[in-house]
């Protein structure tokens, strides 16, 4: 699991937590951290401090993420949504 957090002690508090129960953890501080652990160590699951669901614009602040194993660049994630903007205006 790759946690990204900007916050040291809520990081490591959830870091602690779930390392108790056997997740391996790694920790990423910014978006570029996170890029280059997730794309180094292809996490299972990425937990954010943002929820994109909120408002489209977090979707934007995302600079990449991991989908079914593959790692989705920013770029990409910008054409997928321009795509779904695209066939929503249909």
């Amino acid at each position: 699991m790759l946690i990204v957090e900007d916050d040291p002690d809520i990081a490591r508090t959830l870091q602690i937590r779930l390392q108790g129960i056997g997740v391996k953890v790694q920790i990423a501080y910014d978006a570029d951290s996170a890029g280059r652990l997730a794309h180094q160590g292809q996490p299972d699951l990425v937990l954010l401090d943002d929820n994109p669901l909120d408002a489209i614009g977090n979707s934007r602040r995302v600079h990449g993420t991991m989908v079914r194993g593959h790692w989705l660049s920013r770029s990409e994630l910008d054409r997928l949504l321009e795509a779904a903007e695209v066939n929503r205006g249909r």
